[in-house]
């Protein structure tokens, strides 16, 4: 059975957070989502407090589209991504725009 949802038109949820937001979508046994970071954003500084977290507690599996993303894992383990990279990423980090550009990111993480 072929499933879709669009993430302009389709959403379920928008978060809204300073500096961006995040849509989600249901695709079966999938969320699809995107995220919109602009410059100053940082997990553990704008989402983390909104879920009660420092650190995201989620598995992702996400691909950058525009803009760079740091990553740094509770293990100490840091990476920078940019366009074209897929990236997964493992329970237990934080994660920020680097420079001035706006961070956009797609993911695909089991419900």
């Amino acid at each position: 059975m072929l499933e879709h949802t669009n993430l302009d038109t389709g959403v379920e949820s928008v978060q809204q957070f300073e500096h961006g937001h995040i849509a989600w979508g249901t695709v079966g046994e999938y969320t699809a989502w995107r995220l919109t970071a602009g410059p100053g954003w940082r997990y553990s500084q704008h989402l983390g407090p909104l879920e009660g977290t420092e650190t995201c507690p989620e598995d992702h599996m996400l691909f950058v589209v525009a803009g760079r993303m740091g990553i740094r894992t509770d293990s100490g383990e840091e990476l920078e991504s940019g366009p074209g990279d897929a990236v997964r990423i493992p329970p237990g980090h934080d994660a920020w725009t680097v420079g001035a550009d706006t961070l956009v990111a797609l993911g695909v993480d089991p419900r």
